[in-house]
């Protein structure tokens, strides 16, 4: 950070990135699945993962993440992530830029997590594991997206949650 004295990054941290400190002002580069890079400065608000050892249950997974930027009108970069041991080619990584709490919510709330999973081949002898596959892919979802929430409702307003 050019140029910028130790007073600035304070006052910069108590107003936008409360109980944060300048060591957790990082440079982050995130690679979505088929879009280009983003970076930016900033550090992680929140961060969750809906991986378990449990059954079935084990072989696919949500990881969400929520960062602040360091600039003159911070903004919310949401990165959302979804591994399989199943069906590896499902696997992606998207990336939000979010110019308010609010659009960060909503982007989380109306999120559509079948959206990027092919899943298994559209015929009737598949249709039992395609149903059980995208019920695991939704069950998962918002198991992270509730601990996103909950990371971040120390953060936002109250109705943040209850709003979802």
């Amino acid at each position: 950070m050019p140029d910028v004295s130790k007073e600035e990054i304070q006052a910069y941290i108590d107003k936008h990135l409360p109980g944060a400190t300048p060591a957790d002002i990082r440079h982050y580069t995130l690679q979505p699945t088929k879009d280009a890079p983003v970076e930016f400065r900033g550090t992680l608000a929140a961060a969750s993962n809906s991986k378990t050892n449990e059954g079935m249950a084990r072989l696919c997974w949500y990881e969400l993440a929520v960062y602040r930027t360091w600039s003159t009108t911070p903004k919310y970069i949401l990165e959302i992530s979804f591994q399989t041991l199943r069906r590896p080619q499902d696997n992606f990584k998207r990336v939000f830029v979010c110019d308010s709490a609010e659009s960060l919510r909503q982007i989380i709330a109306d999120y559509d997590e079948m959206a990027w999973i092919q899943g298994f081949p559209r015929e009737e002898k598949y249709a039992v594991k395609q149903q059980r596959y995208e019920h695991e892919v939704r069950f998962h979802f918002r198991r992270a997206a509730t601990e996103i929430f909950g990371q971040l409702s120390d953060q936002f307003p109250g109705d943040f949650i209850r709003r979802v």
